[in-house]
């Protein structure tokens, strides 16, 4: 008798049916498709933003101790050491090695040409990741950002690519040559390309690592180097005493923080000081944050949308039902078991709403991931139970209202009024 009331009840009313279904649908899917997102988030968007340049740098230890006597930096006169390239394969080998996703050592020394001083970086362009392995390191992976007219140097030929500011005071262009005094050595190198990076890079040349090297007589040696490294965005908290902390100790070196990371780094590398590079993994941390919250808010609204539907639907069911309610319990029902029928639609307009807005909300996510970050969006087991969840959260509240009507419903009243 119950279910052939409750089928009866849709059957005769399946517009109504369809709009509580359709506002189920486009809530529990704007959330789904939100959650799916915001799970590949941090991943993603960390992959994103590390297209904009090296959050970790690394420098021979104490080379960024300050060192002042009498007010006057003395910093830069002294010789810190250098970074031997030999140990960067350290970086593809220790237990964060697969959140390495590019690195770039540079070498650094001043040449002159005419009376024009040029400041030189010698670097790696397009280089064979250190320790072997398919991947690639240098500029051209960690600084995708830079526009290049003509081409970067190859990795041992006496080339340059210049800085567009430093190519303008010199009057070069791609395929001319230009002289350098190194040391008091004169060197000829091609200019190859001109640099429009927007920023210092545009008055500095740079020139392959090998090269560099060798005109200075400086082999194996790098003052410091670029990794992109994929970490947890914004700061992380302090470091616990091991010796106080243990089981937060290890908590804290178990997640890819950029601090810890940089810790594990000095711990692979000795002699070598890891260091974020703190705006721009705060600022990473701000934008994660300011994204779950859009997120958040927009899923809230979709939602409250949803309920609001569902009770508007439903208060409607209620006033064109009032006669029959009234019948029912002129004839013995009791308010219980008119609450149960209620509660039985909309407990079904939450099971299909949510079934249908679990496919919505995965179609939404692979065109929002697509979109967005330029890949598709894993579906996550979870999200079909947690839909269904939620829709049937949603249906719950949207029927909190319309019960409380048919509870207010005078019997006798409702029959008088519609004889």
């Amino acid at each position: 008798m119950f279910l052939r009331a409750l089928t009866k009840s849709i059957a005769n009313r399946p517009q109504r049916f369809a709009v509580a279904v359709l506002a189920v649908a486009m809530g529990v899917g704007m959330a789904t498709a939100l959650a799916s997102v915001s799970l590949v988030l941090g991943d993603r968007l960390g992959r994103t933003v590390r297209q904009y340049g090296a959050n970790i740098i690394l420098l021979p230890r104490g080379a960024d101790m300050p060192l002042v006597v009498a007010g006057a930096d003395l910093s830069s006169a002294v010789n810190a050491g250098a970074i031997p390239d030999s140990a960067l394969g350290a970086l593809r080998r220790f237990r964060w090695r697969n959140n390495m996703l590019a690195l770039a050592p540079q070498a650094y020394a001043l040449g002159v040409s005419g009376t024009v001083r040029v400041p030189l970086v010698g670097t790696w362009f397009s280089h064979p990741a250190p320790g072997g392995g398919a991947s690639v390191d240098g500029m051209t992976p960690l600084a995708p950002w830079w526009k290049v007219t003509g081409r970067t140097p190859a990795e041992d030929d006496a080339e340059v690519l210049l800085g567009h500011a430093l190519a303008r005071r010199l009057g070069l262009a791609p395929g001319g040559a230009i002289a350098l005094t190194i040391d008091g050595r004169r060197h000829e190198l091609a200019v190859v390309g001109v640099l429009d990076a927007g920023g210092l890079e545009d008055d500095q040349a740079y020139v392959p690592l090998a090269w560099l090297q060798q005109a200075t007589g400086r082999a194996g040696q790098v003052d410091r180097v670029l990794v992109s490294a994929l970490v947890v965005p914004g700061e992380a908290p302090p470091m616990p005493d091991p010796g106080r902390d243990l089981a937060g100790y290890e908590r804290w070196i178990c997640r890819p923080f950029a601090a810890s990371v940089s810790h594990e780094i000095e711990s692979a590398l000795p002699g070598v000081t890891a260091r974020p590079v703190a705006q721009l993994v705060r600022g990473e941390g701000r934008l994660v944050g300011r994204m779950n919250l859009l997120m958040l808010l927009l899923t809230g609204a979709a939602l409250a949308a949803a309920v609001l539907g569902v009770m508007s639907t439903m208060v409607a069911s209620v006033v064109d039902r009032t006669p029959e309610i009234a019948l029912l319990r002129a004839l013995g029902a009791s308010t219980p078991a008119v609450h149960r029928l209620f509660l039985a639609e909309a407990l079904v307009v939450a099971l299909v709403g949510g079934l249908l807005g679990v496919a919505i909300g995965f179609g939404l996510a692979q065109v929002i991931g697509r979109g967005t970050f330029g890949t598709a969006v894993e579906m996550h087991p979870l999200l079909v139970p947690a839909g269904l969840a939620l829709a049937t959260a949603v249906g719950l509240l949207g029927a909190g209202l319309p019960l409380r009507r048919t509870a207010a419903i005078d019997p006798a009243h409702a029959l008088r009024a519609g004889a």
